[in-house]
């Protein structure tokens, strides 16, 4: 199977729940697809003006289709993800995120049309990047990353990506 319509299995899979962009750049970085969720629950007395509280959840998964993943193109992925990614996404640039911010989501697909060396899926199974905003007051966020090898058929994916397993295993 190639890359493109692995991608398209799992996208059809997302596009109920997810807003779907394809071919998405983000400040020069390019992304075959990105997809954005918003959930959001509150409490109110009668009418919706009388709010007793909100809070919002959100999830931004980038989906990267590769002829081979290497060790230097996961890094600059890592780095971007840090640096700019959770800025820009959870934060929208500043210190903290919105008010009633409670869970967020990051997540990063890596499809790989050739098998992925056993380096990297150690990099990958091991990858942890989260963070409390405010000591947990404006939530936290929790960073998936999923590495598939389309050449063995095989999904690799650190802890909190692990319940995306059977979902990119079956898109086979």
């Amino acid at each position: 199977m190639d890359s493109k319509k692995y991608l398209d299995n799992i996208l059809e899979l997302y596009k109920n729940s997810f807003d779907i962009i394809r071919n998405y750049d983000f400040e020069g970085n390019y992304f075959s697809a990105y997809g954005y969720f918003n959930s959001k629950a509150e409490k109110y007395v009668l009418v919706k003006e009388v709010n007793l509280w909100e809070v919002n959840n959100f999830e931004h998964i980038f989906f990267i289709e590769l002829d081979n993943l290497t060790e230097e193109i996961f890094k600059n992925y890592e780095k971007l993800l840090k640096e700019k990614l959770e800025s820009h996404f959870i934060r929208n640039g500043n210190k903290y995120p919105e008010k009633n911010h409670m869970t967020s989501f990051l997540s990063l697909v890596f499809i790989s049309s050739s098998p992925i060396n056993e380096n990297l899926i150690k990099k990958i199974e091991k990858f942890s990047f989260e963070k409390t905003y405010l000591f947990s007051i404006r939530g936290f966020l929790t960073t998936k990353v999923i590495g598939v090898d389309l050449k063995n058929k095989k999904v690799y994916y650190n802890k909190p990506a692990k319940d995306l397993k059977e979902v990119y295993e079956k898109s086979f």
